[in-house]
């Protein structure tokens, strides 16, 4: 995942780091999740300044640059190597690599222990209160080690040399002496199709378009003989009608029979079209089918893949008023074949240019959102996904479309 630069007020200063490998900059974190880099450097100077001052010729430190690094308050900072290591309040460690730019997240991990009810969506990670590293460590174990503590009164110690990260990426360049290899097409086919009914695909008139008709037989020869098919369609019902939205959104079940009828047509439609546009001696199967407030996700698989298959999984991560309801948010559905590990995200985010805050916002809150899948339960079963992950957040996974 990669940072980008914002503009715009951060909240208050919650901590500072330095990094040996950038002299003269200092790294603060704030609420709010941003991160400001302040130059310090001792050539940040002026002559106009009392010459028999202690701070002659000195200027305040400069702020250079502004974050936003994370969907909640950055709590702790600690400079390690080349890395940003940062304590957030929902209670997840995050490694930022600064060389790159924009910056990029190298790993995330779980700091553990958690407040509320034991409902897994109502559970919250408790912050991370302090960051450091253990020098000391180095000379009796002749190993490097981070420090952090969070509110569960919890000391936990991490491999600050990310060794494991070091072994993995020389293992991966040497893969193909110990790995075989594969080529795997993947159609997506990701619509707004505005409260269409499947059957306008058959009609030229105002409802369909000319440009529908033609449209599923088009995107399924586009590529031949996919092994996967992802289908992601967004306002499956009428989200313009402020009625029904709500009704859907508050009172799910008295709208369940009009509603799922909706989503059962193009689930049909396009079961339909994936068997007459495929060769007869290529058979797929539906794997996952989901649907959220107006989004619907369908996904196929060559049936000759079903064999290869393993820890699947769909969900949904809801956005709309505050995370509670799903008329803003993201299907998510995840699976590996062989030892590769695929997710697919489906979303529907708030329209407008003047929403691009909080489209960044929920996007950046889905990618973040904690146990979105079963966690892997072994080594055997982890080796699959990538920067140290478990398979429980969607970064976890090799492949993210």
């Amino acid at each position: 995942a990669t940072i980008l630069s914002t503009e715009g007020g951060v909240g208050a200063v919650t901590s500072a780091t330095v990094l040996v490998t950038k002299p003269g900059l200092v790294y603060v974190g704030h609420e709010g999740g941003y991160v400001t880099i302040w130059d310090a450097s001792s050539s940040n100077t002026t002559s106009d300044a009392d010459p028999n001052s202690s701070t002659a010729g000195l200027l305040p430190p400069k702020c250079i640059q502004t974050l936003k690094v994370a969907t909640t308050d950055i709590i702790c900072l600690e400079g390690v190597n080349t890395k940003l290591w940062a304590g957030s309040r929902n209670g997840f460690i995050s490694a930022y690599d600064v060389e790159h730019r924009p910056w990029m997240v190298t790993n995330v991990w779980k700091h553990g222990g958690y407040a509320g009810s034991e409902v897994e969506g109502d559970r919250k990670g408790l912050p991370v209160l302090r960051l450091l590293v253990d020098y000391t460590d180095l000379e009796k174990n002749e190993r490097l080690t981070v420090v952090s503590v969070g509110r569960d009164e919890v000391i936990r110690f991490w491999d600050a040399l990310l060794s494991w990260d070091w072994i993995d990426n020389a293992l991966e360049k040497r893969e193909k002496e110990f790995s075989s290899f594969r080529p795997m097409k993947v159609l997506v086919c990701t619509w707004n199709v505005d409260a269409a009914k499947p059957e306008t695909l058959n009609s030229v008139d105002n409802t369909g378009g000319v440009d529908n008709v033609g449209f599923l037989d088009n995107v399924l020869s586009s590529v031949d003989r996919p092994d996967i098919l992802v289908f992601g369609f967004q306002e499956v019902i009428d989200l313009e009608s402020k009625k029904m939205t709500a009704k859907t959104v508050l009172f799910g079940s008295d709208n369940a029979h009009k509603v799922s009828r909706s989503y059962k047509l193009w689930y049909d439609r396009l079961v339909y079209a994936v068997r007459v546009a495929m060769p007869t001696d290529c058979p797929y199967s539906v794997i996952h089918t989901e649907n959220l407030v107006g989004l619907f996700t369908c996904i196929f698989i060559r049936s000759s893949e079903r064999e290869s298959m393993s820890s699947t999984a769909i969900t949904t991560v809801k956005r709309g008023m505050g995370g509670h309801y799903g008329n803003k948010g993201a299907i998510v559905s995840r699976f590996v074949l062989d030892d590769s590990s695929f997710c697919f995200i489906n979303c529907h985010l708030a329209a407008g240019q003047s929403e691009k805050a909080a489209r960044n916002s929920d996007i950046a809150a889905v990618l973040e959102e904690r146990s979105v899948f079963p966690a892997a339960v072994n080594a055997d079963q982890a080796v699959v996904f990538a920067g140290g992950g478990d398979g429980s957040m969607i970064l976890d996974h090799e492949f993210v479309f």
